[in-house]
This record gives C-alpha cells, sequence and structure tokens, in this order.
C-alpha cells in the first residue's frame, strides 16, 4: 500500500475527472436521439473535458426530477384515456374529410400525445391584443363551469387586471377557475398581491417548473412551460402565441417596441383536447396536484354530457392539439414537422423553408420528399 502515498492529489482530480468524462461521453450515447447534438457534445467532453463535464451536468440532459418523470407517464396515461372516454368515433373518424397523404401527420402526433385529430371545430383568428382581451372578457363573463388559464407569462398590468377582475367575479358566481403560472416567466405575478387576493376568493393559482438554488442541483431551470391557453367551460379554447401581458406595459425599456402576437379562438371537440393538456399540465407539478385533478375530473363527469356529443358540433374545421413539454421521451413536435414536410404537395415550398434544429437530418430528407411527390405524380 505504500504505492498509494506517491500518488497526488492532481493524479486522484485528473483521474476522477476522467472518469466523469468518460461517463458522460457514455451517456450521450445512450440518452441523445439527435445526431448532431450527440457529435457536439461528444466533440466538447473531448476538447474541454472540465467544462464540458459540468455542462452536460447542468444542461445535458432534460432533467426534471424522478417524481415528475413518474407524473408525466400518468399525464400520458390520462391523455390516451381522456380521448378514449370522451372523444367518440364520430369526431375522429377524418378519413373523408383530410386527404389520405395527411393522415400519416395526425398518426404520428397521436402516437406521441394519445391526442388524435377531430373534426367538427370552428376557428377564428385574433391578431390584434385588444381584440383578444376583449373576445377572453366577454367569454368569461358567460362562464359557467369553469376558466382554466395556463399562461407562460403573466404580467399583472394594464388590461390584463380586468381579466384578472373577471376571474374573481367569475368564481364569486361559482364558477371553478385554476391559474397555472411559470415560475420564471410569471414571476413578477406570481410575487405580486394578486395571488394572494385570488386564492382568498376560491381561484386555484399554481407554479409551474419552481425554481430554486436547491432545484438547480437536480433539475434543470432552463426548461420552462410555454403554454398559452385559456379555456372555458370545455367549450371555448384560446391558443396561440398571446401571454396574459399587455404590451403598452411589457418590456417597454427593451427597445423593441410592443409585442405582436396572435389568439386562435376555437370551438368544437379540440377544446376538449385543450383541457386536457391544462389539466395534465397540472396535475405533472405535484403528487396532491394529480390525485386533486383526478378527484376533480371525477366528479365533474356529469357536465360532460351537456357538451358532448351533439352540442359539440361546431363547424368544418379538422384540428389537432400537439402538446409538447420538456420530460417527454419523444420529439413530437419535430417529427411531426418532419412528416408535413414529406407529405408536402409543393416540394419547393417546403425547401424554401428555415429551419434552426435538426438541420442534417431535414436537409437529408427534404430531396427525398421532393423525389416521392414526382414519383407519385408519374403512378
Amino acid at each position: 500500500m505504500n504505492f498509494l502515498k506517491d500518488i497526488t492529489w492532481t493524479e486522484i482530480f485528473i483521474f476522477a475527472h476522467t472518469c466523469a468524462a468518460l461517463a458522460c461521453m457514455l451517456r450521450v450515447l445512450y440518452k441523445q436521439k439527435n445526431i448532431g447534438s450527440t457529435f457536439a457534445w461528444l466533440i466538447i467532453l473531448f476538447l474541454f473535458p472540465v467544462f464540458g463535464t459540468i455542462a452536460y451536468i447542468l444542461i445535458g440532459e432534460p432533467r426534471l426530477g424522478t417524481a415528475r418523470a413518474k407524473r408525466t407517464g400518468e399525464m400520458n396515461r390520462f391523455y390516451r384515456n381522456f380521448a378514449a372516454a370522451h372523444l367518440t368515433d364520430m369526431y375522429l373518424d377524418i378519413a373523408d374529410q383530410v386527404k389520405s397523404r395527411y393522415h400519416g401527420i395526425s398518426k404520428v402526433a397521436e402516437k406521441g400525445t394519445g391526442l388524435g385529430a377531430t373534426r367538427g371545430n370552428a376557428m377564428s383568428l385574433l391578431s390584434t391584443t385588444d381584440t383578444i382581451i376583449d373576445s377572453m372578457l366577454a367569454d368569461i363573463r358567460a362562464a359557467a363551469h369553469s376558466c382554466l388559464l395556463a399562461f407562460y407569462i403573466i404580467e399583472p398590468k394594464g388590461r390584463i387586471e380586468e381579466i384578472l377582475n373577471e376571474i374573481l367575479a367569475a368564481k364569486t358566481r361559482g364558477v371553478d377557475c385554476a391559474i397555472l403560472a411559470d415560475a420564471v416567466g410569471s414571476r413578477s405575478f406570481l410575487e405580486s398581491d394578486w395571488v394572494e387576493k385570488l386564492r382568498q376568493a376560491g381561484v386555484e393559482v399554481h407554479t409551474s417548473l419552481p425554481v430554486g438554488i436547491w432545484r438547480t442541483l437536480f433539475t434543470r431551470t432552463d426548461l420552462r412551460n410555454h403554454r398559452k391557453i385559456l379555456v372555458i367551460d370545455s367549450k371555448i379554447g384560446y391558443t396561440g402565441s398571446f401571454n396574459l401581458v399587455d404590451p403598452r406595459y411589457f418590456k417597454q425599456n427593451s427597445g423593441v417596441g410592443e409585442w405582436i402576437d396572435a389568439m386562435m379562438r376555437c370551438t368544437g371537440p379540440m377544446v376538449l383536447e385543450l383541457s386536457a393538456v391544462f389539466f395534465a399540465d397540472l396535475a405533472v407539478e405535484t403528487d396532491k396536484n394529480l390525485q386533486n385533478v383526478q378527484t376533480y375530473l371525477n366528479q365533474a363527469k356529469n357536465l360532460l354530457p351537456q357538451i358532448l356529443p351533439e352540442k359539440m358540433q361546431q363547424g368544418n374545421i379538422v384540428a389537432q392539439i400537439i402538446p409538447s413539454a420538456p420530460e417527454q421521451s419523444s420529439f413530437v413536435i419535430y417529427e411531426t414537422i418532419i412528416s408535413a414536410i414529406y407529405a408536402a404537395s409543393n416540394p419547393d415550398t417546403a425547401r424554401q423553408s428555415r429551419f434552426t434544429d435538426g438541420t442534417l437530418r431535414l436537409t437529408r430528407l427534404l430531396p427525398y420528399a421532393a423525389g416521392s411527390r414526382r414519383q407519385n405524380r408519374h403512378v
């Protein structure tokens, strides 16, 4: 054992670090699904072993905790059970409304989320802040059963305070109201007096993906929930790029002018899918949330006959909700885009699209998609 006395702390550090770097490399090969990301991490770990090891441990994988991963499994099962129980074949049968070459797109997304394309939907595009807020306010005032809000950014200034006041008024009428706000994006809201005011009135206010110094050691705080969803009575849904902010007050010192966003006001069976996304996002946060959501949905089953099935028919649009999340095992949005490119009827248009992720794979796919379209024309 005398040889141990000759080992220096530097050699111990080099040995330990080499083991850590090799372990990270093996994990990269095992965990990373994107070829470009795999090569990039291997190069970083080889050229900058100290920095690379630390960086990979911190941001290399979508670490959100084992408990959350378990609840995510429950969430995925919830999506599938929800669709099976409440979306009948009369809404899921889109064969006569969508061209056959597009069916694969729907199946790819459905495989990843459990939520399929539905028929009988209606949508209207809202493209200005005042139009969006006025429409939301009118629907919240008319709410009879529930108001569900999930937003990345909620900033209680300007006209957003009107929405929060209407939520308070809805709760006074006996409407079930719940808000899910991202811990980082909605920090100003979560630290404001509005949270206490809403909770005292009976509105449920929940934090999505909480952050903290201790949590940073075990989970990635850069992974956020970017949902922008409002669902009213499971009959009316809003989704798009609009956060709950008044652009006349939001980030006025950023030097980029007022933010411009849009929302889709939706009715029809797709709104039930939006409801499923909200409840799943809420349930995945804590075990208590999971139990409360399951209890609430079991108690609310008697309300579903009021909107199912005939009353859900609102229009002639086929639509599909495709929720993504940092903890998902599959890249459902990425794979859906690739399927859409493959099914494109105009390959020149597809070839001109710009992508910031998966460039190698998409570059290889586009000529194949274009060639496939030419082959189909000759058949």
